[in-house]
């Protein structure tokens, strides 16, 4: 997508433009515990919705926090939380102000920055990842959500459907409902764990750095 936005800006350089994706970071040495660190999260349970990221604008936080307000009219819906966790951005007070002035405030946890091991403990407890954003280089948590055979819905735009594939639940970017929809999926048990999760580990091999270094040193071979 970035390479094809670049070609379409400066079609001069079509034939010396290659996009290569980031690998996938191994976690597998950072100690893991059994609780959350962060005592913001320390009585969560197992039924929640998370987004992690920097919490600004930009990234559509205020949309997510309308969707999950409006999901939890569902009475399936009604223990379930949302945490949005991450360094605060431009519009971070007034997500709280929003979250705080619904009758649901105390079901929205703003946890701040969270260590590596409680990130790793809210891929595997959470329900599912919601990742709004309406544009995006690459996206990162795409990957990570694979490993950790974490659900993630996710907007519909192109990057997303480039890294993501057939392993997200998509939503059209401002439509609400669709988002709410797609969150119910999950509370409702209509998702295919078995089936998601063997696509996860497909798309996963092609974020193997080995490959990656390998397709890069041979387009650099070809260019030199």
């Amino acid at each position: 997508t970035a390479k094809d936005e670049i070609i379409a800006m400066f079609p001069k350089v079509k034939n010396h433009v290659f996009a290569f994706w980031p690998g996938i970071y191994n976690r597998h040495q950072i100690q893991e515990k059994d609780i959350f660190e962060n005592y913001h999260l320390q009585h969560l349970n197992d039924h929640f919705f998370i987004y992690i990221g920097t919490v600004e604008k930009r990234k559509n936080i205020g949309f997510v926090i309308n969707a999950f307000l409006k999901l939890k009219g569902h009475k399936k819906a009604e223990n379930y939380k949302l945490v949005i966790a991450g360094r605060p951005g431009y519009g971070y007070d007034e997500f709280v102000t929003l979250a705080n002035a619904s009758s649901f405030g105390k079901d929205i946890i703003f946890p701040g920055y969270v260590s590596e091991s409680d990130s790793i403990l809210l891929y595997k407890k959470a329900t599912a990842f919601v990742f709004p954003s309406k544009y995006e280089g690459f996206g990162s948590n795409q990957t990570e959500c694979m490993q950790y055979h974490l659900p993630i819905i996710l907007s519909d735009i192109p990057t997303n459907r480039e890294i993501s594939r057939d392993y997200g639940l998509y939503f059209k970017l401002n439509d609400e409902d669709e988002l709410v929809a797609k969150m119910y999926m999950l509370i409702d048990k209509q998702y295919d764990y078995k089936k998601m999760n063997q696509l996860a580990d497909k798309y996963l091999k092609d974020f193997d750095w080995n490959v990656i270094v390998k397709n890069m040193l041979e387009v650099l071979k070809k260019e030199k």
